[in-house]
């Protein structure tokens, strides 16, 4: 091995370590991440329901019923250090309702809100600069202050100030977990393999693309409208669901947005997904001619598929940001994350296919299976409804979040809708190419095994 070689290598692994140390460093702050609205009060005579608790996402909307956390009832006296976890959404405003009689007494401690473990802190003197209803300030000192309801609508408005971190990063423990997994991948994952399999497809990219392009056209070559057809049936799926589940059902909006823009940013990479997976799992059936041919690279044949697939999702992003701006909203920086999600998607179709496609020319019923797993697969991703505002438990909705799709359909949310960072969502991150990385090493195994029988089933 000569001296640029080694260099080479020191250096792919030394950009690993830091991806992987700049990774661990995100983890270790989600694990601990903590989103939460507290209050520590005590008050008298305040009512039946002497603390409910609304929210905003923006200065334009309004509290409503609809959007609120929690009520509590209790009797002439009241007191709690009421601490109710919130939502993975950054609110605009909290509007604390503290009963509906005249002439109660409340007494505040403190005020808190805290998102993403940065926490804002309003301490008992600092109470009385907040918009107040209905109250007035009778006493107040550094720890408690004293308020008299003078209405039947007291409440506090608490607007969003983000200001001290809380906790701080554990670098010793990002450091030796780095170090492990580097050991590991040097012992383990052959670089070179990898680097070689990519290095062949970046060689034949001409073919691929040529291939692909014909696939697309062949596909409806034989039709009147021709390539219409691939955008009309999911237009024409889109504006079914979304009048039976707006129109019909009457969902609500989904936060600050419309359920129409909500929804659509769901089912757009489902389509793709449902697309791709489809007909790259039957991609060396459809070209046994290919396969039969001793000189051409078969490997190649799922990635046409999947890329066929994509020129179809391409226009369909194009026609959802048209969609966003018909709503007026414009697209941002954020949005050119969704290249990102998109590779997250080929990538994971990519390795689904290394899987399936090699199978099913000996399994062919598991073509009616991926059917039906894709049938369920849309119902079960969170894409006509919202996962957060679900009456379920903690562990059913992890057990939602464990499908690789709801990682995708949640980041096209964050792109278009959230405005937030992939990275934001660190530990779904790592799980989701966690997936990928063994459904690759699985698909990789699959094709080598099965790859020189091929021919004689096809």
């Amino acid at each position: 091995m000569n001296k640029k070689t080694t260099l080479v290598r020191v250096i792919v692994y030394f950009v690993i370590f830091a991806i992987l140390f700049f990774m661990f460093n995100i983890v270790y702050d989600n694990i601990k991440t903590q989103r939460y609205f507290k209050i520590d009060f005590e008050s008298k005579n305040a009512g039946e329901k002497p603390f409910e608790l609304f929210y905003t996402f923006s200065d334009t909307e309004e509290f409503s019923q609809e959007k609120s956390f929690c009520e509590m009832t209790g009797d002439n006296k009241f007191k709690t250090d009421a601490q109710r976890e919130v939502d993975d959404q950054m609110y605009n405003k909290f509007r604390v309702d503290l009963g509906d009689n005249e002439n109660a007494q409340i007494k505040i401690r403190s005020i808190e809100y805290c998102y993403n473990n940065n926490v804002m802190r309003i301490s008992a003197d600092r109470i009385m600069e907040l918009e107040m209803n209905d109250l007035e300030v009778e006493d107040v000192n550094k720890d408690e202050i004293t308020l008299k309801s003078i209405g039947r609508d007291p409440y506090i408005v608490v607007s969003k100030i983000v200001t001290e971190k809380i906790h701080k990063t554990n670098y010793k423990l990002s450091v030796a977990i780095s170090l492990i997994v580097l050991v590991f991948i040097y012992k383990f994952v052959k670089l070179r393999g990898i680097y070689s399999a990519l290095r062949g497809l970046f060689d034949e990219r001409k073919l691929i693309f040529r291939l692909s392009v014909n696939d697309f056209k062949t596909r409806f070559a034989g039709s009147y409208f021709g390539i219409v057809w691939a955008y009309v049936q999911p237009i024409c799926t889109i504006v079914v669901f979304w009048f039976v589940f707006q129109v019909g059902f009457r969902n609500p909006d989904v936060g600050n947005v419309q359920y129409i823009l909500w929804f659509m940013t769901g089912l757009i990479p489902w389509f793709f997904f449902s697309e791709a997976w489809s007909s790259a799992t039957n991609a060396f059936m459809e070209y046994s001619y290919l396969v039969k041919k001793v000189v051409f690279k078969i490997n190649i044949l799922p990635i046409i598929k999947i890329i066929s697939a994509f020129f179809i999702h391409l226009f369909f992003i194009l026609f959802m940001i048209v969609v966003y701006m018909y709503y007026r909203r414009f697209p941002n920086v954020y949005y050119l994350q969704l290249i990102y999600y998109m590779i997250c998607m080929v990538a994971l179709v990519a390795a689904l296919s290394f899987i399936t496609a090699p199978i099913i020319i000996f399994f062919r019923d598991l073509g009616n299976i991926i059917g039906i797993v894709l049938q369920f697969g849309m119902w079960l991703t969170p894409i006509m409804w919202n996962i957060d505002t679900m009456d379920i438990s903690d562990k059913i909705k992890l057990l939602f979040k464990l499908n690789p799709m709801y990682y995708i359909v949640q980041g096209y949310r964050d792109c278009m809708i959230y405005n937030r960072l992939f990275y934001e969502h660190i530990i779904l991150t790592v799980y989701f190419w966690i997936v990928v990385i063994v459904l690759s090493v699985v698909g990789s195994f699959v094709y080598k095994r099965l790859k020189l029988h091929f021919a004689d089933v096809l």
